[in-house]
């Protein structure tokens, strides 16, 4: 137990990067959680409100628990989803497992270590997803002391199950196929493999449809929150935990304790037997050696601009990174493909005919403004170039500082590649979308046009919050992307931005458009060269003191 303690606190901190940081730094970092968490609020407000309009409908049936089922079983799955890219690189590729390995430690203390450190991050989603709806509980007037007490023991200990499943089918698949352990094949295959899963539930449940009426029916008939049943495939403890925070039944809640310590001990009896053989002869990325012909070689050998290629050097670590390459390049093109899936097999084609039969006013110049804005500011911080560029550095920072190119043309080179990939994501949205709706040729060219302005700037505050707080201590490639607060920060402003800005047009009268659009235009056109001076300045004073 105590090397258990140890190993734990030494792992948290490595993943947080405060392992050397000082006093300072940890300052920051508690401040940059705290602003984070604030960022959360916009997007925790429709999703209680969803989750209060469900209670308010499923209570007069006595079918409320099924709301709270629902938002456990959804963050049961979106954990499973997540980890099974997560713990790959926590257990077996992080650069610190070889120096593990020679330790005097069991495999099931370090696993269970690295698993305690995959639960903690674990607990963001699941505070995203349950908190709303158990506060839509009390509200209500459908609380109690025995909830709270059952859900807070369910809270810490829901995300267990799914982290098992995900751990076993890693451990099994590093130990009997010799082929994933290298890790950039291991990367690239689960990461399609993921997305694959993901849009294929996606289109699995918007099939259902609830093809067996009666039983669904007869179920919601008998009330006393049998729907709950509903939500027990793959995670069998779901309804347990559900009913015994909407009754208050301490059997049900040991129950659930007691499967999820099963799912505990299956776990750890896995990893004696399975851990160190699959982790022993872990390979990190190789390279294969390339003969240059001699028209290549000039080639490759004539003059350039520094920005071009820098830029070109930015370009190829992402493409040539799995993780770099899935978490901020792929999104860019699958996004547009997972919604016009999402579209097609929900049978929205017929809506979407019916709209180039409305007629576009005068003021829908100006909200296709705003929309272009919106789109900017979005795509800008969804991909996470900008935002984790300085941190994907890691310990080759001082690279940047030795190169004869000066800091501000670096930032430059690094922004410039956030704003084309997401102006290439942008377009790949919006061409199809002007064809199925024939937009006309105006309103596309100035969603073009204010999105690149609204693209420029996100990009700018994505790399000057990097620039600020940059994480250069990280084990492996994901840490750096998917464990960095800085790629929060505008992912989350960036989504509740354009959804806040979109839905205060709509409330608007429409008289009000035009003078509501030249407004958001001109403050992101003010703030571009506002952004670009910042970074600018921050940079030369920043990058003397990283090491």
């Amino acid at each position: 137990m105590r090397n258990y303690i140890a190993l734990t606190k030494v792992l948290l901190k490595n993943s947080t990067g405060t392992l050397s940081d000082g006093k300072a730094r940890k300052s920051w970092t508690v401040l940059i959680f705290i602003l984070l968490a604030v960022c959360f609020i916009p997007l925790l407000v429709p999703l209680y409100k969803f989750y209060e309009l469900m209670i308010q409908a499923y209570a007069p049936i006595q079918q409320s628990g099924s709301v709270l089922a629902l938002s456990l079983y959804l963050s049961a799955f979106i954990t499973f989803f997540f980890s099974l890219f997560m713990i790959p690189g926590v257990f077996y590729f992080s650069r610190d497992i070889q120096n593990l390995l020679y330790l005097p430690l069991k495999p099931a203390t370090i696993l269970a270590s690295k698993f305690t450190v995959c639960l903690l991050y674990e607990y963001i989603f699941e505070a995203f997803l349950t908190i709303p709806a158990v506060y839509a509980f009390f509200t209500l007037g459908y609380g109690s002391p025995m909830f709270l007490i059952a859900f807070i023991l369910v809270f810490l200990t829901l995300p267990i199950l799914p982290l098992v499943y995900s751990s076993l089918i890693t451990m099994l698949i590093m130990r009997f196929i010799p082929f994933f352990k290298d890790r950039d094949k291991f990367n690239l295959v689960s990461g399609f493999l993921g997305v694959i899963v993901g849009v294929g539930f996606s289109m699995f449940i918007q099939q259902l449809n609830f093809a067996d009426v009666t039983q669904m029916t007869s179920m919601l008939m008998q009330g006393q929150n049998s729907l709950i049943a509903v939500f027990s495939y793959v995670f069998p403890n779901i309804s347990y935990a559900a009913l015994a925070c909407i009754d208050g039944d301490i059997l049900q809640l040991l129950i659930y304790l007691a499967m999820v310590l099963a799912a505990l001990a299956i776990f750890l009896g896995f990893a004696k037997r399975l851990y160190f053989k699959g982790a022993i002869g872990i390979s990190e990325s190789k390279s294969s050696r390339k003969r240059f012909s001699e028209k290549a070689l000039t080639k490759q050998s004539a003059k350039k601009s520094v920005i071009y290629s820098y830029m070109m050097k930015e370009i190829r670590l992402l493409v040539r990174t799995p993780i770099y390459f899935l978490n901020c390049v792929s999104i860019m093109f699958l996004m547009p493909i997972i919604l016009l899936i999402s579209f097609v097999s929900q049978g929205s084609l017929d809506l979407l005919s019916q709209i180039p039969s409305i007629p576009f006013s005068r003021e829908w110049i100006f909200a296709m403004i705003l929309i272009g804005c919106a789109l900017g500011i979005l795509y800008s911080n969804m991909n996470m170039i900008s935002s984790t560029a300085i941190s994907r550095e890691g310990q080759n920072f001082n690279f940047m500082k030795y190169i004869p190119v000066s800091y501000i043309d670096q930032i430059k080179a690094k922004t410039l590649v956030g704003f084309l990939f997401s102006e290439i994501g942008i377009l790949i949205l919006l061409i199809p979308a002007a064809v199925l709706l024939k937009l006309p040729l105006l309103y596309g060219a100035i969603i073009i046009i204010t999105s690149a302005a609204a693209n420029l700037m996100g990009n700018l505050i994505g790399i000057l919050i990097d620039i600020i707080h940059p994480k250069l201590v990280w084990e492996q490639e994901a840490a750096a992307v998917k464990q960095n607060i800085n790629s929060m920060i505008p992912l989350l402003v960036g989504m509740a931005l354009p959804v806040g800005m979109i839905f205060l047009m709509f409330k608007l009268d429409s008289d009000y458009w035009t003078m509501y659009s030249i407004l958001i235009l001109i403050i992101v056109i003010v703030l571009i060269p506002i952004l670009y001076k910042a970074a600018d300045k921050l940079a030369e004073k920043r990058f003397r003191t990283l090491q």
